[in-house]
């Protein structure tokens, strides 16, 4: 009797503990900055907001200029998802997946005339960023810059 006194106990702290941990996290909050920027083997001059950018990927990448299309500002929590829109009658939306290691999981789909073309997941680091190849967009291809902050 005594021991299923203990083992109930013990089943009571673990379950307000885990209960805790996702209070906490769905109080957070995950700020992304979305730059849709056009990249094309056209010459041109770099758009100067990218500046930071473009240092970044010009190793990487072998596009002759980058274009900023549009940013957008996303605020997410637990499990929710936010949508925006692209270029050439497209879509994407981000869902958070949720808070581990100091690392947000974001899953990352474009749409088409509201038919998904791309999945992917991706975890960051607060404070970081990933550029996501894009389709095809005009004289070149559509990178998707994501930056969270939590």
């Amino acid at each position: 009797m005594k021991m299923n006194r203990i083992a109930l106990t013990c089943i009571i702290i673990v379950s307000i503990l885990i209960t805790q941990g996702d209070e906490v996290w769905s109080e957070t909050t995950i700020d992304l900055n979305v730059k849709t920027i056009l990249a094309s083997q056209k010459p041109g001059r770099d758009d100067p907001s990218l500046k930071r950018f473009t240092s970044g990927v010009k190793d990487v990448f072998s596009y002759a200029s980058y274009k900023l299309l549009s940013r957008d500002d996303l605020k997410l929590n637990q499990k929710n998802s936010g949508r925006i829109s692209l270029p050439g009658n497209r879509s994407m939306r981000i869902t958070s997946k949720g808070i581990s290691e100091n690392r947000v999981t974001l899953q990352v789909e474009i749409f088409k005339d509201n038919k998904q073309i791309f999945q992917t997941v991706v975890r960051l680091l607060n404070n970081s960023e990933v550029t996501v190849g894009g389709p095809k967009h005009e004289d070149g291809n559509l990178l998707i810059n994501i930056f969270a902050s939590f």
